[in-house]
């Protein structure tokens, strides 16, 4: 048997059962063994920066995108193919597709259009769902853009994917389409009970408490709910779909 430590050349003989070696250090040149030198550990390279993020391209066999890091944007290996051949252009490990000019392909939010053999970015979409080869489809949204949902206050995410609730309403307020803030609306009589728009309310605490959602002002209305006597018993309610 043989063992072989790495300084440098070393020559080691096994001597018994036990395999006690003992090191004979090879000077260079003389009665040195034929040996292929030992490879050196792949060093990973650095990753390379880039000024757009979410651009995507193929380095070699790697399927990269341009990603926000710390210190800025660098390439991301999103996946390694199976061979440089094998990266399309249009995003993946897939069958390299043949540059039609004029032809235009989404990868990812990006709508890319086919020139001088290469697809160039022609506009970057809301998100991926929304890339159409003929253009991006409408967001759902301005960034910043807010709106009243119910009692809630939403405002539109920064990339303009959709809603999320940045406030809720308590107590007697309510989310004034307008001003898209919480208002309320004064009341004098505790108790009484009123129906203001579609909404059926009660007066509570100074202001309008929203009892129900009628849907539509003429669901919203009085309805007999039974005699006293020769007295007809009448009450606000929802009157349901007509």
């Amino acid at each position: 048997m043989t063992c072989i430590e790495y300084r440098g050349w070393v020559y080691a003989v096994c001597c018994c059962m036990a395999c006690e070696c003992h090191n004979i250090e090879l000077e260079s040149g003389r009665n040195a063994p034929d040996a292929a030198p030992i490879p050196a550990a792949p060093v990973s390279a650095a990753p390379q920066p880039c000024d757009e993020p979410q651009q995507y391209r193929c380095s070699g066999a790697e399927f990269q995108r341009c990603t926000p890091t710390a210190g800025g944007s660098d390439w991301i290996v999103v996946e390694t193919c199976a061979s440089a051949e094998a990266c399309g252009p249009i995003g993946g490990c897939v069958e390299r597709q043949r540059c039609v000019p004029g032809e235009n392909v989404c990868v990812g939010p990006q709508l890319q259009r086919c020139g001088e053999n290469r697809f160039d970015v022609i506009e970057v979409c809301a998100g991926a769902e929304y890339c159409a080869l003929d253009g991006c489809r409408p967001s759902p949204c301005e960034a910043g853009q807010q709106r009243c949902n119910g009692f809630q206050i939403e405002q539109c995410k920064l990339d303009r994917s959709g809603w999320e609730v940045v406030h809720a309403c308590e107590g007697v307020e309510r989310c004034d389409p307008e001003l898209t803030q919480c208002i309320v609306h004064p009341c004098n009589t505790p108790d009484a009970v009123a129906c203001n728009g579609g909404l059926l309310e009660l007066c509570i605490n100074g202001g309008w408490l929203t009892i129900q959602d009628c849907g539509r002002p003429e669901l919203c209305g009085e309805m007999i709910i039974g005699l006293f006597g020769n007295t007809v018993i009448r009450t606000l309610n929802c009157l349901g779909s007509p």
